[in-house]
């Protein structure tokens, strides 16, 4: 309906979480796995309600999920991630439309990704940014030891926006589109779970028969990614990004701007 820079590379922060989200859905779809398959808690991440829980906690893949995305926990993400196995998830992103997968494959988990961004792995970093998809693999491997959460010190990124613009989970606004579209045609259990955290205040959401929703963020970087079904059963995706290489953005004026779109929509 409109557009702009809808085919702009963004550094989408945690909306990465929905390609995990997919390729668990096709899986499930598949007879490949259940949501009741029960795995443990294995990687642990900084950030969110899991990273306190015992390792190796016996979870469901359906309690990791609603983790992941409801709240948008980084140890089920991650330990969902390797679970599924890193070659489903990122055959996923060219699976579900995205325009240029080698941009951001393969897909890092929350861990890899921030101790990339640590001054220690300053020259690890670069040379992953130049490299080929199949050379990050590599150096993913050969540096698994350095890549972990126990290398990260949150407080050196928790502030400034850090590699924003190289080491991250880049799409653009029409391949969170196409993706919302996959999941709302493949999703199946995977809708409910999109549903419990609206991103917007409740009393907008209630506007919509349903309001799918993740996004991501950390300095510099905001994503917002709504997939929702109107009181006449018609469906609409909502995707949108801003970066900033050199500031934090003003997430309130992002948030409201988006919350203002969906109101209009749903007029």
């Amino acid at each position: 309906m409109h557009e702009q820079h809808a085919d702009t590379l963004m550094a989408t922060g945690s909306s990465f979480k929905l390609y995990i989200l997919a390729e668990l859905a096709r899986a499930v779809a598949a007879g490949e796995r259940r949501w009741s398959d029960v795995i443990p808690l294995s990687h642990k991440s900084f950030s969110g309600r899991l990273l306190t829980t015992p390792d190796g906690a016996p979870m469901t893949l359906h309690s990791l999920a609603l983790a992941m995305i409801a709240e948008s926990d980084n140890s089920a993400a991650d330990t969902l991630l390797l679970a599924l196995g890193r070659t489903r998830v990122d055959a996923m992103v060219a699976t579900s439309g995205h325009a240029r997968p080698d941009a951001t494959l393969p897909l890092l988990t929350t861990a890899e990704a921030f101790a990339l961004k640590m001054p220690a792995h300053a020259d690890l970093a670069r040379n992953y940014a130049a490299a080929t998809p199949d050379q990050r693999r590599a150096i993913i491997t050969a540096n698994a030891a350095q890549l972990t959460a126990g290398a990260v010190d949150i407080g050196t990124v928790a502030d400034i926006p850090t590699a924003i613009d190289s080491i991250e989970w880049f799409a653009t606004p029409r391949d969170m589109v196409r993706l919302l579209d996959w999941l709302r045609r493949n999703g199946g259990d995977a809708l409910p779970i999109m549903a419990v955290n609206p991103g917007i205040a409740p009393a907008d959401g209630k506007r919509w028969r349903y309001l799918g929703y993740k996004g991501g963020s950390e300095p510099g970087v905001i994503a917002m990614n709504f997939l929702v079904q109107a009181r006449d059963g018609r469906w609409f995706a909502i995707a949108a990004s801003w970066n900033d290489s050199a500031a934090r953005v003003d997430e309130p004026r992002f948030v409201a701007l988006m919350t203002r779109a969906l109101n209009l929509l749903a007029q």
